[in-house]
Parts: structure tokens; sequence; C-alpha cells
């Protein structure tokens, strides 16, 4: 996405960026809105969760797979117990409609064994500390 298109209430991959190489960060979820709950600028509405951090200004509407992973991770199926919960986010390569791109994660650093397969296959390639491709 064009950064001049993009939403500044919602995080994008150049906000991982530190230095000139990508990065991770953990943050405290201190909000989960339901989807339906913001409109984009270009009008369209986030069917999505989305995520609110503490100290932070901008939110995070992660993927179904991402969600899946969260529910794993935190041992809950209602997003409202995942309030003062960490995570850390971190940009992976992922396939993207026939093509590749970069996407912000969750990295599934508190669950034993491997993710469900289903959100393993879309973890992509961890990119923190490469620099990004012009």
């Amino acid at each position: 996405m064009d950064q001049s298109a993009a939403d500044d209430r919602f995080l994008y991959v150049w906000d991982l960026i530190k230095d000139g190489v990508y990065t991770t960060a953990t943050v405290e979820i201190s909000a989960v809105h339901k989807p339906g709950t913001f409109t984009f600028k270009n009008g369209k509405v986030c069917d999505r969760l989305a995520l609110e951090f503490k100290g932070k200004s901008k939110k995070f509407a992660p993927p179904y797979t991402q969600c899946e992973l969260l529910r794993v991770m935190l041992k809950s199926n209602s997003p409202s117990a995942w309030v003062g919960e960490k995570i850390t986010l971190y940009v992976s390569k992922i396939r993207s409609f026939g093509g590749k791109d970069e996407a912000i994660r969750i990295k599934p650093d508190r669950i034993n064994g491997d993710p469900p397969n289903k959100v393993r296959k879309e973890m992509g390639e961890d990119l923190t500390g490469t620099s990004p491709a012009e």
C-alpha cells in the first residue's frame, strides 16, 4: 500500500522500520474493537477486529489467521479477555494475491509447539533485521 493512501490511525509495515531495518514491537493490548467499528479514510469499513495498545496511538487490524493465533496463544476465544496481554509484532514476507508482500504478523512465542496449520501457512518469512525492498 502506498503510504499516502494509508489511514494514519492504523499500523502498517513501515511503522516497524527503525534505523532502516524492520524491527519488532512488544505491545500490551488495551482494547479490542469489534469489526465494523472503524471506517478507513477511503470510506471502506474495517471488517476485522481492531486492537489498541497501551501508550500507542495506532491500532492494528490483524487478519483472521492472526486472530486465530491470538485465540490459541492467549487461550481465549473472547477477544475482550486479551486486554492486558502483551504480544510481539513483526514484519513478514507473505504470499498475497498471487505475489509476495510484506505484512505485520504476531510472533507465536507463547504456544507450545507449532501454531495451527492454517495459521502457520500465513506466517511467512520473518524480515526482522532486514532492510525494506525498494
